[in-house]
């Protein structure tokens, strides 16, 4: 007997597993964009900490040609005045020694320098033939009132509440899975010179394994993601609040700094300098006053490098950092 027959079969989606499983996918897909911009985020501001390090260290390095400079010209004044009987053995040799510690920074200023090179290097793909300036003028580290309001609008935010909209999900899934999902087939064939048409009804029995468990754990699962969702906003909004407050102290300090400090370590400078080669100033109270002069500048490089760090880890917090570069993505 020469039997052939074709079936078709449909299950019918009674519990709703199709639309549990796209809204999950949705929030997936969501999450994993918001991830992305995150990504992007933290990308930026390791290459603009790196801009502010190579920048700093840049300047720490001239500063310290400058200092070496300084002190080869005080110890060549220094042995010129001991032969002429100004100074005593003791003052030349504190020149000297001046000038070789003078010598060890700045070789130190450019192995650091040489360093922070290359760690910028690391982080491009090609290693570009220069690098831009960072402005001093930075924005304000300004939060509105309400800070809970911009939380949610966060990346890092966005990406932990979609995981959580999708971890949500994963329990209506789970749940539709205990459904008793009904399929029905149509048959038809021939045997010999007979037609056969069928249609049958099959209804899986779920008994010895109803999946309950599954819908517990998923559960578990989402009342574990939902604490860590709060405590996560707890630290943002902590984490928020302190970059704001040190990135507006080192502002207000930097800014300070500007108005008095850095034209008068200059005036400084020439004022010791005409004091000492004028037998005003003792040789030891010149080297003092010069070193003090010399730190201060490099003090100030130092606070603006914090500022500049600080500005940047505020603005990935806010997640403001392209609107300061002023970058556009239409992909977004």
């Amino acid at each position: 007997i020469n039997t052939s027959t074709l079936q078709l079969s449909q299950t019918i989606d009674s519990g709703g597993q199709r639309k549990a499983r796209t809204r999950m996918a949705t929030a997936e897909l969501e999450s994993a964009r918001a991830a992305y911009e995150l990504a992007e985020l933290e990308l930026l501001k390791d290459l603009l900490i790196a801009l502010a390090n190579e920048q700093s260290g840049r300047k720490i390095a001239e500063l310290a040609k400058e200092g070496l400079g300084l002190m080869r010209e005080f110890a060549d004044i220094a042995q010129q005045r001991y032969q002429a009987g100004d100074l005593t053995l003791v003052e030349r040799d504190l020149a000297q020694l001046a000038y070789n510690e003078a010598l060890m920074t700045h070789a130190q200023a450019l192995s650091d320098a040489a360093a922070a090179r290359e760690n910028l290097i690391a982080l491009y793909q090609l290693p570009p033939l220069s690098t831009p300036n960072l402005p001093e003028l930075l924005p304000t580290p300004d939060l509105p009132e309400n800070v809970d309001a911009i939380l949610n609008d966060l990346p890092v935010m966005r990406k932990s509440e979609y995981k959580l909209v999708a971890t949500s999900e994963n329990v209506d899934l789970r749940q539709s899975e205990r459904s008793w999902e009904p399929t029905i087939a149509v048959r038809g064939g021939r045997e010999d010179e007979e037609s056969l048409v069928g249609v049958t009804l099959s209804l899986p029995l779920k008994i010895r394994n109803n999946q309950k468990a599954e819908v517990q754990t998923a559960r578990q699962e989402l009342a574990r993601s939902e604490q860590a969702l709060r405590q996560q906003k707890r630290d943002i909004k902590a984490r928020l609040l302190s970059s704001t407050e040190r990135f507006r102290l080192l502002q207000t300090a930097f800014n300070e700094w500007l108005k008095t400090g850095r034209g008068h370590v200059t005036r400084q400078l020439k004022l010791i300098k005409r004091l000492w080669s004028s037998g005003d100033m003792s040789t030891t109270e010149y080297l003092v006053q010069l070193k003090q002069a010399l730190e201060t500048q490099a003090s100030g490089i130092e606070l603006r490098n914090k500022m500049w760090r600080s500005s940047f880890d505020w603005m990935n917090d806010t997640a403001s950092i392209d609107d300061w570069l002023k970058i556009t993505n239409s992909g977004k």
